[in-house]
């Protein structure tokens, strides 16, 4: 798998306003009082699209239609899921499973039916494990389109998982016209990985942006055991357990946060292994 350095120039920022600021610090008061809200101990099917199932096999699934269903998700993570409509996501939006003081992966499985998660807003600077999920811990995900993401956060950052553990499936996933931003690692579909998953990214188009020290267009790094510093300067194998079936990349492009190209690694489907 080769790895690449690139040479990229540091953003210019234009300066802060004060909207800018008042928009800032109430949008980090919604999201650390909902990090902060006590969830509940079990899952509540209420808050699902009527006719749903109560979510513990495929055959039965939760019901996912609006953005208080998909919200609820954070609390049904062991469960299935169906997505059935188009979504717009509250905004500013906590990732489903980051709480503050653990992060619980989705060990389930959320079925997107085709259907589009939109706008996705996710602001969490210093944070690590941010993306809709904030790990997947086994699950599934899969027929999902994510129209429009701009997630921030500090490391593992992605458009759809934090993280990815061992023995989870991404199938079916489109990211487009995305802006995922990073103060280390950062992926379209994950931050980073164990090596024992499946991915299958149909399709990552449009005006995308991944921006980060170390940058993958689907993967920011896959864990292994090895340096991680050995991609930046040598082309990496593929991690022995790792299955991929990216079918399109096209229009995909990685931009960085400035600092030397030497520390930056930058791979077509992973940034570091």
């Amino acid at each position: 798998m080769d790895v690449e350095t690139v040479e990229v120039r540091p953003a210019h920022r234009a300066p802060l306003r004060w909207g800018v600021i008042a928009m800032a610090a109430a949008a980090a008061l919604i999201i650390g009082a909902v990090l902060l809200a006590p969830r509940a101990s079990v899952c509540d099917v209420r808050a699902f699209a009527p006719g749903s199932g109560d979510g513990r096999t495929p055959q039965t699934p939760l019901l996912v239609h609006d953005a208080t269903a998909l919200d609820a998700v954070r609390d049904c993570l062991d469960r299935h899921h169906l997505q059935v409509d188009d979504i717009l996501p509250n905004a500013p939006f906590v990732p489903l499973g980051l709480t503050s003081d653990a992060t619980v992966g989705l060990s389930g499985s959320y079925e997107g039916g085709g259907h589009s998660i939109v706008d996705l807003r996710i602001f969490l600077p210093g944070v690590d494990g941010v993306g809709l999920f904030a790990s997947l811990d086994g699950g599934r995900v899969a027929d999902l389109t994510l129209l429009r993401p701009r997630v921030e956060g500090g490391s593992s950052v992605a458009a759809l998982a934090g993280s990815m553990t061992g023995g989870s499936t991404v199938e079916g996933i489109r990211v487009l016209d995305a802006v995922i931003r990073a103060e280390d690692v950062a992926g379209l579909v994950a931050g980073t990985s164990s090596d024992a998953v499946t991915l299958d990214a149909e399709r990552l188009d449009g005006s995308v942006q991944v921006d980060g020290l170390i940058m993958g267009t689907h993967i920011g790094r896959i864990r292994t055991g090895a340096d991680p510093a050995r991609a930046a300067s040598a082309p990496a194998p593929s991690p022995e357990g790792f299955t991929s079936d990216l079918h399109d990349a096209s229009g995909v492009t990685l931009t960085g946060a400035g600092g030397p190209a030497t520390r930056r690694a930058v791979g077509e489907v992973l940034g570091a292994g």
